[in-house]
This record gives C-alpha cells, structure tokens and sequence, in this order.
C-alpha cells in the first residue's frame, strides 16, 4: 500500500440483538460518525487518501468451527448476515450524505484542513469473534484461508499496517479490543505492539432482547420469502453483475455507486461460500482464453481490490503460514469475454450485462442440465436486464440487492427482510 495512504480500522462492539436497523442505528451511527469525521480529517490536512476498514462481528461465531466459513451453514444464519450488512451499509452511506450536504451547505470555503467524503474508501469486513473465548490462551491463529470471515486472531495478526486504530467507548467494545490487544501484544504476534494510534470513540446505546428459541425442523423454520432464493442447490452458479456504468455517467453519486457495489459484491460472495460445499468438482465455465490476460476493466481491477482488502489476508512474519493448495487461494481467472472467475468460489463478475448470455446460454450445449445460476444485481440495474434474463429464466434466478439511497435511515430504516427480491 502507498505510504501516502492513510488506514484506518474500526472495532465495532458485536451488534445488539435482535439487529433490527434501528438498533444498529442507536449502536453504531455514534462510533461510525466520529471515526469517519477523524479519519477524513487528516486525510484532508494531509492531502492523501485514505481506507476505512470497518470490522463487524457477525452473530453466531464460534471458533470451535471446523472450517469457520460461510459454507454450509444453516439457511438463518445466511439471511441474518445479509441484512447485517444492508443495515450496515445503509447507514454507512446515511452518515457520509449527511456529512456531504453538511460540507455543501456550509459557507466556508474549502480548505486544506476540511473534510471530504470522496477522500475515503470503505470497506465492511466481517470479524468473526468468539465472545466467549480467552484469546490469551490461543496456541496458534485460526486458519487464514479465503473467506467472507476474517477471525480476531487473524485480525489482529495480519500484516495490515493500519494507521489509526478506533476503539468503541464501552464495555463490549473495551472487551473486544482487550482481546485484540492481548494478541497484537502476545507470543504469537510479530508485530511487537501495534504501530498505529489508537483513538477511542463513542459508543451508542445497544439492547440486547432474549430472543425465542427457533428448534423447529427445518422444514417448518420461517424463512423470508426475499431470501428463499438462497436455497442451497447442488450445481449452483453465482454471477454479481458490475456497477462501472454507473459511476461513469455524468453527474453520478459515486459514493452511493462506490458502497452499493461493496454490498452486492459482498453478498455475492456470501452466496458463492455458502454454496461452495455443494459444487460438483466437474463444473468449469468455459473459457477459451488459455491464460489469464490481465484485466483492463477499471471496474473490474476495482472488484478485484476489494476482494483482495475483505479476504485475503497474511499473517505478519509468515510465522505461522502453511502452503495452500492451488484450489484454496484467491485467484482471478480473466474470460475471453471480459468476465472474471473469483476462486476458489467460482463466483463469476460480469462486466457488461451482454456476457450473461454466453456464460449462461454457453453451457446448454453440455451436460450440464442440474446447473443453476444465480445472479447478484442492483435494483437500479433490474429494469434493463429483465428482457436480457426472461429467456434464462428456466436456469436463473435473480438476487436484487435494495439500492442504499432507497433504504435510509433518515426514513426510519426499511423495515423486515427486503435484502433481495425475485
């Protein structure tokens, strides 16, 4: 990372539970706010970019987990997370328009020293982190190996040099970063303390309500009707279609295209690993590239960064890596067509709407009659690919991730499951 780049990472507390949006409002909006205002200011003063990773502990993680991924997990928990992260990033961007107007509106004229919301990039990582777990006696790191998850232990140990470090006012948040200290500062770290600062920041009022068992057979468990096309299915494809469009038309809210990107690449890869134990070994999209040019897409390079900045992760100093087998690393594979294979997923991203066609219609000719797909679009992209999907449909289904301007807090927050519809 260029040393002009300012980095900054936020603990956020595990969220309240239920994690109804405005819950997460009244918990996290205070932390969220001040960390990005800090952050953008010195990114201001200083004339430089900065990152903003935002580590958020999903319900439900235990460390005793086999694998510690989303594949194979229960269907509730899969749509839990999905509106987590809308909730999340929903009001990401309800804070940063807010700030926005509020620079626009002010009379004073920019200086060097002000804020700017386009300076900073974004980013949500999903931190698996196990409450009821001493890290102090952890023996070695969990397994750093690609996944929407990234646990404490990796976190905390990985050879990211964050600049800033922002710790919630609190005591979950204290606890939380008690533990993530214990290791940065512990026999298995080789970072000999952390080299960033550490600021904490206020921490918002969070309830936690006794929630009613659900031990009911899975076949009578209340699923969503939005989420049902998350229904694990042997054989299935996921396809995320690209944004670049969007931020290239005149007058654009890159912000709003930049965070509704985010989301639907990451609830597409949440969907490729919670599928992932169920894909035949045999299934490859066919590709007549040979080898992998490199991408030129500026789209494409910017999905293959995030990618990058949420997943792959490498713990400092190599102490404890092991060799991974081909199969199991982060890769990206470029099509003729300029459409990109994420791995070890298989996720497939399309640049431009017109490669649906080939991918999908490509395969008819093979044997391939169990192959489903699912593809992960934007609302505002829907419209336009009715028609291009409609032939498809006896193969398809569609995911359409809520576009973050149509779901603001500022409205009360959307209500219920409306992740994704049919």
């Amino acid at each position: 990372m260029a040393n002009n780049t300012l980095l900054g990472l936020l603990l956020l507390p595990p969220p309240p539970q239920p994690p109804s949006p405005a819950a997460l409002n009244a918990a996290y909006r205070p932390p969220l706010s001040t960390a990005l205002q800090r952050l953008k200011r010195l990114s201001a003063r200083s004339s430089s970019h900065a990152s903003f990773d935002i580590a958020l502990p999903y319900p439900s993680y235990t460390l005793g987990h086999n694998q510690r991924t989303f594949s194979g997990c229960e269907e509730t928990l899969l749509h839990a997370v999905q509106d987590l992260l809308l909730n999340i990033y929903t009001l990401i961007y309800s804070l940063c328009d807010e700030q926005k107007r509020q620079e626009t509106s002010s009379v004073d004229t920019p200086s060097p020293g002000k804020a700017s919301t386009n300076n900073v990039d974004i980013r949500v990582i999903l931190l698996g982190y196990d409450q009821g777990f001493n890290y102090d006696t952890l023996v070695r790191p969990a397994r750093a190996i690609p996944s929407c998850i990234v646990d404490l232990s990796i976190l905390a140990l990985c050879d990211r040099n964050w600049s800033h470090l922002y710790v919630t006012e609190g005591e979950p948040g204290e606890r939380l970063y008690r533990q993530f200290r214990a290791l940065v500062n512990g026999s298995l770290s080789a970072r000999v303390g952390g080299t960033w600062e550490m600021e904490r920041v206020p921490g918002g009022m969070s309830f936690n309500m006794r929630q009613q068992s659900q031990t009911l057979p899975s076949a009578t468990v209340p699923v969503p009707d939005a989420n049902a096309i998350a229904t694990k299915i042997a054989g299935q494809r996921v396809l995320v279609i690209g944004r670049g469009e969007e931020k290239n038309k005149k007058g654009a809210n890159s912000l709003l295209a930049d965070l509704n990107q985010k989301l639907q690449l990451t609830i597409a890869l949440l969907l490729a690993e919670f599928n992932g134990a169920n894909l035949p070994e045999s299934l490859n999209i066919r590709d007549d590239s040979g080898s992998s040019p490199p991408p030129s897409n500026p789209a494409t390079l910017e999905m293959i960064r995030f990618f990058q900045s949420i997943v792959d992760w490498g713990i400092a100093g190599d102490r404890f890596s092991k060799t991974q087998p081909g199969s199991s690393k982060l890769r990206f594979d470029s099509n003729v067509d300029g459409s990109t294979i994420v791995n070890p997923w298989k996720l497939i991203y399309v640049a431009e709407p017109q490669q649906l066609k080939r991918i999908i219609g490509g395969n008819e000719e093979d044997d391939d009659a169990q192959l489903e797909y699912t593809i992960v679009l934007g609302e505002s992209q829907k419209d336009s690919l009715v028609d291009l999907i409609q032939p498809l449909n006896g193969k398809c289904r569609m995911v359409v991730c809520k576009d973050l301007a149509t779901s603001s807090p500022s409205d009360e927050l959307h209500q219920g499951h409306s992740l994704c519809q049919n």
